[in-house]
């Protein structure tokens, strides 16, 4: 009788075992390609001059 219980359970578990590494090794790539994104450009901020130009000049 207890068995079928605990087997769902068990179930479950691995499911959200599995949805978890998922997840991680998923933000993990996230933030791989934001860091090699980061370190390809230059080291120097980005000009904002545009920004601040009337649209007629």
């Amino acid at each position: 009788m207890g068995e079928p219980a605990s087997s769902r359970r068990a179930w479950r578990w691995a499911r959200e075992i599995a949805i978890a590494v998922l997840l991680t090794v998923a933000a993990a790539g996230f933030i791989t390609a934001a860091l090699v994104r980061g370190n390809g450009g230059s080291h120097t901020p980005p000009s904002f001059e545009t920004a601040r130009k009337p649209a007629g000049q």
